[in-house]
């Protein structure tokens, strides 16, 4: 992937490392929001996401930029991706179906995150008891 600057128009060339990209008025909260998806589902950096995981990240990236910039960035997502068959390229918009299953699983991810939040907290609560000291650090008691 080649992603050339807006301002003069230099290519870079992104690899494995950095295998995204983003523009826009979201671009400041969708880069760091991508590089830390890209780490938390690729930490080697050794392959690259398949099709139905970049889907899932980009739906997810969207979904919260929306949340946090909604004065930038606003309405429903559409996703498209580009296809090839029979050696001619074409765009293929993701069906209303098709989103939904990818925030099914994102909202899925989401609570699975929820519950290993919960179920620590639980497990340090009962750890505090045994031990007699507090070792739950005290922005998670507010």
């Amino acid at each position: 992937m080649v992603e050339f600057d807006v301002v003069d128009s230099q290519p870079e060339i992104k690899g494995k490392e950095f295998c995204f990209t983003s523009i826009g008025s979201g671009q400041i909260y969708a880069d760091p929001l991508l590089a830390f998806l890209r780490k938390a589902f690729w930490g080697n950096y050794q392959e690259l996401p398949t099709v139905t995981y970049a889907k899932l990240l980009i739906y997810w990236v969207l979904q919260e930029i929306i949340q946090i910039n909604s004065g930038g960035i606003g309405g429903d997502i559409h996703l498209a991706m580009l296809k090839n068959e029979g050696n001619k390229p074409y765009a293929h918009e993701l069906s209303q179906e098709e989103l939904a299953e990818t925030k099914e699983c994102v909202d899925d991810i989401l609570e699975y995150m929820l519950k290993y939040r919960c179920k620590n907290y639980e497990q340090a609560l009962e750890a505090e008891e045994r031990v007699g000291t507090s070792i739950i650090p005290k922005l998670h008691r507010q």
